[in-house]
């Protein structure tokens, strides 16, 4: 593990809550419940969570319908079905988990069983709940290409869909070609893989077939005085968007849900982010197209760009993991000159709970947080972070907290439809859902559709012995998402403070629920917030943060367990450094430890006197915010640094350049006049 300098000083800090009451709700939201669902109600926002045939099976934990957080979706989409390639049949690849198990409360001889049925009945639970069939994926779309190749076979898959739709008593159609103009043969490594034929006629072809199902659905919809629905899951990739056509297309889906993730995995020899907000150029490893192109931001303005509209647009988030073995080199992200595995070399053989090429759900590799090799990196212009040991040279690159509120900030600031996320069972489900909770209440704005399902619950519904314990088909790049790796793990655990007064529990049966603990803007600012959420379970009466090993601030608590509780440690004016920090949740049964998280200042003062308190609370950063000017930070170095093209530059570093200072805000080299500091606002910001 690398070491990490620590600067010890006393802080100024405001403690926010979302209630004066020790239960609070989570403080990403605001207002009142009924201002948040008229806002909810005149919003055309989506989420969209898929949830996997083979997601009852052992391999993903027995994830059933009935552990899906209805109250905080708009859509589920269930995956897959596909399509016969000669007859345009919808197939049912495994019927037992679809069509077929009785789950208790079903008869032999009830109408809806499986998951379908399953799913009806959630849809009577939660009438706003929209449920669709997926077709397709990574291993089914073999019969794509044939369906979209005629008028002929264009009807029939689209009359077939629409009877199945009407028979199940479904929502609408999920089409999940992947992908249109590309010619892919089978996987022989998979045995579940069936291929994706294609050619160049599906770039008119795709268009003509979402039409045909667009009016086979539209002709029913008409029938049964309802609304039904078409949406595509689409690639992102340049290649693949130069062989479709979006404006044209576009007319006939509800909404586009992109795929804006595995763009770097293991089936390159190179690392990189899986799912980068923003273009990092400063890789060197890869294509200029690729440096530039393979990012969220640029896929969406690309698909504005060709005529779809913004609000159609819905940005896939991954919960899982991409992950390489035998890393070695990368950059330097934290400046002390060892390649941090990040835009580096590995091998394609790392093992994951849902596949090789480090494919884990996100719980499993949120597990790693505080085990002993691993540390967690952020890459502040790309917007994404990573899991790096060092010893084991093994990488996971994932999606956490921090960077789904980030991505749920950037939707919201350009007014897209929403978010999707693959898949369900990938979240910490059976503690709370901590990716899930963030997308809610960033993008419907908290507006809870129903009643709680206990997290975790398999609903008294596992049909127990008839459970194979094996995964049949688990679908691969594209559409088999899993896994956040954790926090870094510097520091020293906080033990047990002795001078700590518990008030009693008095709803709570037992120890509280785990803690999570994120910060609530990216490296660098002087001031910066700490979120501590337990999201289900046995609540604490206090909460405690520590910093480095000492115990900085407290806050007491109501119990009103099994409900979530909130709470934000505003922390101002931090001198440069590196920070760890932990909070502990207590009560009268026990004491409950987050992983750790640690910061880095290097906006704040160089100085390491102790910062007076401010006794009031100051507003909470949101992710991205610089914070204005800090003190100490706007001069150069003694004697001056003027910026140089070629010049090797650390965060936190102080040049001069036509007469204005900038501080660097990551490690780079400046390969061309073009890097100068006041062109780069992702490396440089104007002091």
């Amino acid at each position: 593990m690398k070491k990490t300098k620590t600067i010890l000083v006393a802080m100024a800090m405001a403690l926010a809550f979302t209630s004066c009451k020790g239960i609070v709700a989570s403080d990403l939201a605001e207002g009142s419940s009924s201002s948040r669902a008229a806002a909810v109600a005149t919003s055309s926002k989506r989420v969209v969570g898929y949830f996997c045939e083979w997601g009852i099976y052992g391999a993903h934990d027995n994830y059933y319908a009935t552990s899906i957080p209805a109250n905080k979706l708009t859509h589920i989409n269930y995956a897959f079905v596909g399509l016969d390639p000669s007859s345009q049949a919808v197939q049912i690849f495994d019927p037992w988990a679809t069509t077929d198990i009785v789950y208790p409360g079903d008869k032999w001889d009830t109408e809806y069983k499986g998951n379908l049925g399953q799913l009806r009945k959630l849809k009577e639970e939660y009438p706003h709940l929209k449920v669709l069939i997926s077709v397709g994926g990574w291993t089914k779309s073999n019969g794509f290409h044939a369906a979209a190749a005629n008028a002929t076979t264009r009807a029939r898959a689209a009359e077939n869909l629409k009877n199945f739709v009407v028979q199940y008593g479904l929502d609408g159609v999920d089409i999940d070609w992947e992908y249109p103009g590309v010619n892919r043969p089978k996987d022989p490594n998979d045995e579940y893989d069936l291929g994706a034929p294609g050619g160049i006629e599906d770039k008119e072809n795709f268009t003509l077939f979402l039409k045909a199902i667009r009016e086979a659905l539209d002709a029913q919809g008409r029938k049964d005085g309802k609304k039904y629905e078409l949406t595509a899951a689409i690639g992102v990739g340049y290649d693949k968007i130069a062989v479709t056509n979006p404006g044209d297309y576009c007319k006939y889906l509800d909404a586009l849900n992109l795929m804006t993730y595995d763009m770097h995995g293991a089936f390159e020899s190179n690392t990189g982010h899986q799912a980068p907000l923003y273009a990092n150029m400063n890789c060197g490893i890869y294509s200029d197209d690729v440096r530039e192109k393979y990012n969220i931001d640029w896929a969406v303005k690309k698909f504005i760009s060709e005529g779809v509209p913004a609000s159609k647009i819905v940005v896939g988030l991954p919960f899982y993991s991409r992950g390489w073995n035998n890393v070695s080199g990368g950059l330097d992200f934290d400046g002390d000159g060892i390649g941090d595995g990040m835009f580096g070399t590995g091998g394609s053989t790392l093992s994951g709970k849902w596949g090789v090429g480090g494919q884990s759900p996100y719980f499993a590799v949120k597990a790693l947080e505080n085990t002993p090799g691993w540390v967690k990196y952020r890459d502040e212009v790309s917007k994404a972070c990573w899991l790096y040991n060092r010893g084991a040279r093994e990488l996971y690159t994932y999606d956490d907290q921090l960077t789904i509120k980030t991505k749920c900030d950037y939707i919201n600031e350009l007014g897209l439809g929403g978010a999707m996320y693959w898949e369900l069972d990938g979240d910490d489900w059976k503690n709370g859902y901590d990716l899930v909770n963030i997308v809610h209440e960033s993008i419907l704005n908290g507006v809870d559709f129903g009643t709680d399902i206990n997290p975790g619950d398999n609903g008294g519904n596992n049909p127990g012995n008839n459970n194979p314990g094996t995964n049949p088909g688990n679908d691969n790049p594209g559409t088999n998402p899993g896994t956040n790796p954790g926090n870094d793990n510097p520091g020293t655990n906080p033990g047990t403070n002795p001078g700590t007064e518990v008030p009693p529990s008095s709803k709570a049966t037992g120890l509280p629920g785990t803690p999570s603990l994120e910060q609530t803007s990216w490296n660098g600012e002087a001031s910066f917030g700490l979120r501590m959420n337990m999201w289900w379970g046995n609540n604490g009466t206090v909460a405690e943060l520590y910093e480095n090993g000492v115990k900085i601030a407290s806050v007491s608590f109501e119990d009103n367990s099994p409900n979530a509780q909130s709470y934000t440690f505003n922390i101002s004016g931090k001198a440069n450094g590196t920070y760890a920090y932990q909070v502990k949740l207590i009560n009268s049964f026990g004491t409950a430890v987050s992983g750790t998280v640690t910061y880095t200042v290097t906006k704040g003062s160089a100085s390491s006197e102790p910062v007076n308190p401010q006794p009031e609370p100051e507003p909470e950063p949101q992710p991205g915010d610089q914070g204005g000017d800090q003190p100490g930070n706007n001069q150069p170095p003694a004697g001056g640094n003027t910026w140089a093209v070629m010049g090797t530059y650390t965060a936190g570093q102080v040049v001069s350049y036509n007469g204005a200072n900038y501080s660097c805000l990551v490690t780079h080299v400046a390969y061309s006049e073009t890097w100068n500091p006041a062109d780069t606002p992702a490396l440089w910001t104007r002091l």
